[in-house]
């Protein structure tokens, strides 16, 4: 088993004559939280899209769990993209349940998985409603739970927090550090130093496609 969850290496992206990503390279260690921190438009989500295989790099490499990222290791996988990515005329608990089931669950795992989670994050009374009635808010818990519904190895949250109320950030941040603490690896993308303060152990930090720093949060700050 590799020690990484993630190894990114050399990724290269350009979209015409802008060079989005340019030859960035960082591991995520199994187990822990890291923080991927930039400014809007530095190229996080860019990298993220190519690590998980959604955009392929102009250059570079990327291994996911021990291997490069193909769909039978993305089951393992759970992502939350910065945009909104529900269908938005189904209702909520048919929206969640059905990503279950493409992540491999059976019908009553996904259905036990999703009553479960919904009332963890306080929607289950709003299980029904269909995802485009919902509030910003309300849809960001949303996209959180199906990224948790099929119990992955690897948790990739590209700028979870955004639209979330004091509250909701934090019932956010202790599921995620539980997740941790039964084995699960995250990384999340964010502009906001305090978030990764608090959560992650090791942090790389982005701007204008080029990587700045990358290491342990306390050397870092140091």
């Amino acid at each position: 088993m590799s020690e990484n969850a993630l190894q990114v290496e050399g990724l290269t992206k350009a979209f015409g004559t802008r060079k989005v990503v340019d030859d960035v390279s960082f591991e995520v260690r199994r187990g822990e939280v890291f923080g991927f921190l930039g400014p809007n438009g530095s190229g996080k989500t860019t990298t993220i899209r190519m690590a998980l295989d959604i955009l392929r790099p102009d250059a570079g490499s990327v291994r996911v769990l021990g291997s490069p990222p193909d769909r039978g290791v993305l089951k393992h996988v759970g992502y939350l993209p910065e945009e909104r990515g529900l269908p938005r005329k189904m209702r909520v608990l048919d929206a969640v349940r059905y990503l279950g089931r493409l992540k491999g669950l059976t019908v009553k795992e996904a259905e036990n998985r999703v009553d479960e989670l919904l009332r963890r994050v306080n929607l289950y009374e709003h299980r029904k409603k269909r995802v485009e009635d919902l509030s910003r808010g309300m849809t960001q818990l949303v996209q959180f739970v199906t990224a948790l519904v099929h119990d992955p190895e690897l948790i990739i949250l590209d700028e979870p927090f955004s639209g979330l109320d004091p509250l909701n950030v934090e019932l956010m941040k202790q599921m995620l550090l539980e997740r941790q603490r039964a084995g699960a690896t995250i990384m999340f993308s964010t502009h906001v130093m305090a978030d990764v303060e608090e959560l992650c152990q090791r942090v790389a930090l982005i701007s204008d496609g080029r990587l700045l720093l990358l290491g342990d949060l306390a050397e870092i700050k140091r």
